[in-house]
């Protein structure tokens, strides 16, 4: 009688989605919520709060708005009754295909900051002359400033609240909410390419970052592919903790630390080279491990 209660998990499993408007509405809906939250945080440091407070306060925020992200999602579960690790695409998968995930997250980061090098002189120039015209803030230089500066450890407490809000929350939040639940429901009446295009895209947008939107694209894609092919989202949930905490380790390291792996505008290329073959083995790796999986559940 107990297994008859339990949800059928696997490949094959089929779950009542949201329609695609239904899933935009409560991904638009569950970022405002969040980022509306995180505004409420800003403002009581701008104006309440002693400035010294203000860094560990933005962070509460962070934690607490990103976590807020899934609250509408939950809403709309609970209220359908839907099971929520078959909406949101939660199926377990092999302890390998984690492990494997979270070593090829590492060549990602790599091959994505290769690139990312590659065009960013080209891209900042464009948004200087266009989005940064409107204000001395919108500059390049002054963003990335300061989103390096958002990043930076000064405590132990800071630390702590990047680490849950930057890498765990966001980590497991965002991969509910876009390769969980809106990809799912775009798979459901488009071919794979167009479901992972679209909410890769999505992902990126709702970051509002152009000056790092074509490595986030990039990211995007691969763990779309990935959460298409194992069904699940555990595997990009690890993806994207291990790429958020490993730039989080390298934007507090100190610059000879890091003179093995490149100089402020470019990757060494066999870091890069070292990078991209670690990429491609992992995801040929998941590739294979999932094709046997398949075969044992028929």
């Amino acid at each position: 009688m107990e297994s008859e209660n339990k949800p059928d998990i696997s490949f094959e499993a089929k779950p009542q989605l949201p329609g695609i408007g239904t899933s935009f509405f409560i991904l638009i809906l569950g970022v405002m919520t969040g980022f509306v939250f995180m505004g409420i945080f800003v403002v009581i440091g701008k104006f309440i709060v002693p400035a010294e407070s203000v860094p560990v306060l933005n962070k509460i925020g962070l934690v607490l708005g990103t976590m807020l992200f899934v609250l509408p999602a939950l809403i709309y579960a609970r209220i359908h009754k839907l099971d929520i690790l078959l909406l949101f695409r939660m199926r377990r998968v092999n302890l390998s295909v984690m492990i494997i995930s979270a070593v090829t997250a590492l060549g990602l980061v790599v091959v994505t900051d290769t690139l990312d090098r590659w065009m960013a002189p080209a891209i900042n120039t464009w948004l200087d002359s266009t989005i940064g015209l409107l204000s001395p803030e919108l500059m390049s230089e002054r963003i990335l400033e300061q989103l390096a500066a958002e990043m930076k450890i000064h405590s132990f407490m800071d630390g702590f609240l990047l680490i849950v809000g930057a890498v765990i929350a966001a980590g497991v939040c965002e991969e509910i909410l876009l390769r969980g639940l809106l990809q799912r429901s775009l798979e459901a009446h488009y071919p794979v390419l167009i479901s992972v295009a679209i909410s890769s895209l999505v992902f990126a947008l709702i970051h509002f970052n152009p000056w790092g939107g074509i490595q986030i694209f990039i990211i995007a894609i691969v763990l779309g592919a990935v959460a298409w092919r194992t069904q699940s989202i555990l595997p990009t949930i690890v993806f994207h903790s291990v790429n958020n905490f490993t730039v989080l380790i390298f934007n507090n390291l100190e610059p000879s630390a890091l003179l093995w792996y490149g100089d402020e505008h470019h990757v060494f290329p066999w870091v890069s080279m070292g990078g991209l073959i670690c990429t491609l083995l992992g995801l040929w790796r998941i590739w294979i491990l999932t094709s046997i999986e398949k075969k044992e559940t028929k």
